[in-house]
């Protein structure tokens, strides 16, 4: 090869690193043909981790070094133990109902050219590849690659490992890095429900810190990420003495001493000072928003307390509890 074409090769190589290294994984997940539901009755939804971890990188870990031409290795995407061996950030894995990871591949200091192709441990091998890859004569090329790829269904003892990559052409370190999961669902489970805890006497007394004095709560199970609306009402008897300032607030937590004081979140009542003593009851509203992940349990506290006067009680209070899936990305 005459030296203008081994500049050109070089050019020709550098412009594709940097094409390839700007493929880089965003913050949504992409919407795959793959994918798509089995029948009419599931849908599919994503959810991204709550940060980007490194589920394997053959340069770490227990690991034999760079995937070999021709060869293949598993790595697991579920299973917390083998993840360390394999080069990865402690707990860097996905639920056991997950179907398909969107991942950032990244080749490392490949040997020469050639390309990586990945699939489920539990699937045939497929006929394209995931990325190319290259060398640079002198400098270590890392080419990366956002992409969505099919693991093993099943938990840990069906699926000691979830996916495959093949390197064909040269040797290569290999990285992934995990961004976020895919799971099937039954379609009745994405319909937005209520909960609802009917109102109960409690006549409980109302402390001068945050409590949840009538242990009125309630729970909700998000089947698919979502939000929650939660909207409660506390029936309170006000103990008002005159030349004293009377307040109390009602607010809902996600603890027994979660009084989250932005607005919103907590309603209040206020006697003047003014105004002649006596008992008097009065029905407090009180609504918080919240965002929930899939499969996730939370409780909500009605909560109270006392900010001026004394012998203050809540009488009664009921929550109920609106969920909304979230858009299927």
């Amino acid at each position: 090869m005459t030296s203008w074409g081994k500049v050109l090769l070089v050019l020709l190589a550098t412009l594709s690193l940097v094409i390839t290294s700007v493929i880089l994984v965003s913050g949504a997940g992409p919407r795959a043909p793959l994918l798509a539901p089995l029948d009419n009755n599931t849908d599919i939804s994503y959810s991204n981790l709550a940060a980007t971890c490194r589920a394997f990188d053959t340069r770490g870990g227990t690991s034999p070094g760079k995937i070999q031409p021709g060869t293949t290795r598993n790595f697991s995407l579920k299973n917390a133990a083998l993840v360390p061996g394999q080069g990865g950030d402690a707990g860097c894995v996905v639920p056991a109902d997950a179907t398909a990871v969107f991942i950032n591949l990244v080749a490392v200091d490949a040997n020469g050219f050639g390309d990586l192709r990945a699939w489920a441990t539990d699937r045939s091998q497929p006929t394209t590849a995931a990325m190319n890859y290259f060398m640079i004569p002198g400098q270590i090329a890392n080419v990366a690659n956002g992409i969505v790829i099919p693991i093993c269904v099943g938990n840990t003892v069906t699926c000691p490992t979830d996916i495959t990559i093949l390197a064909e052409g040269n040797a290569v370190h290999v990285i992934g890095d995990l961004q976020g999961y895919y799971h099937k669902f039954p379609k009745d489970l994405v319909k937005s429900f209520v909960v609802t805890r009917d109102g109960s006497f409690v006549f409980a007394p109302i402390g001068t810190s945050c409590g949840n004095y009538g242990a009125i709560s309630l729970s909700v199970t998000a089947p698919v990420a979502g939000k929650v609306v939660v909207e409660a009402t506390g029936d309170v008897r006000i103990n008002h003495s005159n030349a004293t300032t009377s307040e109390v607030d009602l607010f809902i937590g996600t603890s027994t001493s979660d009084c989250p004081g932005n607005y919103g979140h907590d309603s209040f009542m206020i006697l003047a000072s003014t105004l002649p003593s006596g008992a008097s009851f009065f029905s407090i509203p009180v609504r918080r928003v919240a965002s929930v992940l899939a499969g996730s349990t939370t409780t909500f506290y009605l909560n109270s307390q006392t900010f001026g006067g004394a012998g203050h009680l809540l009488a009664h209070g009921g929550i109920d509890i609106t969920f909304t899936p979230d858009p299927n990305p």
